[in-house]
């Protein structure tokens, strides 16, 4: 049995071979937009990925396609002309295999294979949830050896990454995997980074921040005094794109009307290494798509592995550790972005959620969710009084409204 591809793309930075056999995507080294792309028009397939090139690229790649529930696979240092990439590669820790050429056919015809990823909602799994050794079982063992509660989290979500990490052991029964995980503290790891993945990047929806600039940061701006801070906080940050996006915007707005009011933005995530790579702030090439020309050359320096955001674009957001179920809010907040974060929680928690935004933010003060994130489970209008929604898209012309 061979690996036929009917199909392939390429150019400088990106190749692509799909493989019928199989029903699933290879990339190597690709565009992180690129992929993004192809995974919004090829939903119902899984993706398999090699990553062999920089390091940042490595993470933010595999990062998009361990989220989208793909295979990340890395050469053998041991076995490849220039060692140093896909040891970086696998640096990151979000390598599922590492093995030599001649090994990867059989990983990439074996996982497509699975229950999981051949399409739907494998039986052994959602039978076993309830059970011993079942999907709350998995949790409680992910909580006492990470210190992370995913119980909060909606149980589809939390079903695929189980599913995933179960595709990759080649084991479709819920209770085999949760002995797994008793005898391998690693596979504990490597599900709790599957679980804390969530792929973001620049400017996301463009719109969205296109009205958000003009529905809320520039009225904020106008309104501060000279030494007034503006106040920002990005719940569920991830890497940092959204950050360094929205106090891009902030800075621009404030050079167009000539103030000189203080900025401070507060970006926070459970994942250490996440806020790690967001405070140095380096970027793959793939980036230039998203930010566009204008803003690279005023925002970012070109460094060898890509673009590193600038020093006072840096120094501006501060980046930090806080479990938004559990940890104290910030407050007197003028913007809180949450675009990432919610459609991840349970309803009861969202719930919960209502009196910690309303606390953090001030009178007049907005909050911007994403496109996927309704505003039916932010209770009524008497929790919000003169405070703002502000999502994308708008379900009333001007991008602001409030539950009745």
């Amino acid at each position: 049995m061979s690996f036929r591809p009917i199909s392939t793309w390429r150019s400088a930075k990106e190749f692509c071979t799909w493989s019928s056999l199989s029903n699933m995507a290879v990339f190597e080294c690709p565009s992180i937009s690129s992929f993004a792309h192809w995974r919004r028009t090829a939903r119902n397939v899984r993706s398999a990925s090699s990553f062999l090139g920089q390091v940042r690229m490595g993470t933010l790649g595999a990062r998009a396609v361990r989220g989208a529930g793909g295979l990340v696979i890395a050469q053998d240092p041991q076995t490849a002309q220039f060692g140093d990439m896909p040891r970086s590669a696998v640096a990151t820790g979000l390598v599922d295999f590492v093995l030599s050429p001649n090994r990867m056919p059989e990983a990439l015809l074996t996982y497509p294979w699975h229950p999981y990823v051949r399409g739907g909602e494998p039986e052994a799994v959602l039978e076993g949830t309830g059970k011993p050794g079942g999907l709350q079982d998995i949790l409680s063992l992910v909580m006492t050896q990470r210190g992370r509660d995913f119980r909060f989290y909606k149980k589809s979500m939390v079903l695929r990454r189980v599913e995933r990490r179960m595709g990759l052991h080649r084991i479709s029964d819920v209770a085999r995997y949760y002995d797994l995980l008793r005898q391998d503290t690693d596979e504990v790891t490597q599900l709790f980074k599957d679980l804390l993945i969530n792929v973001t990047s620049f400017f996301r929806d463009t719109e969205a921040f296109k009205d958000l600039r003009q529905k809320a940061i520039a009225p904020l701006v106008r309104s501060k005094q000279a030494d007034e801070p503006l106040r920002i906080w990005i719940a569920g940050c991830s890497s940092g794109e959204e950050a360094y996006s929205l106090a891009m915007l902030m800075m621009e707005e404030i050079t167009e009307v000539r103030k000189n009011c203080p900025m401070q933005v507060f970006a926070t995530d459970i994942d250490e290494e996440a806020l790690e790579f967001a405070r140095q702030g380096i970027y793959p090439e793939s980036i230039a798509v998203d930010v566009g020309p204008e803003r690279l050359s005023r925002f970012f320096i070109r460094e060898d592995q890509g673009y590193q955001v600038s020093k006072s674009l840096r120094k501006s957001v501060v980046f930090t550790v806080q479990n938004l179920i559990t940890d104290p809010p910030f407050s007197k907040m003028d913007l809180i972005s949450c675009r990432n974060l919610l459609i991840y929680l349970d309803t009861d928690t969202q719930q919960k959620l209502i009196p910690l935004f309303t606390f953090a933010l001030n009178p007049g003060g907005y909050l911007f969710l994403g496109k996927s994130e309704g505003i039916g489970g932010l209770g009524r209008r008497s929790h919000w009084t003169g405070r703002n929604i502000l999502f994308y898209p708008s379900k009333e012309k001007g991008g602001i409204t409030m539950p009745d």
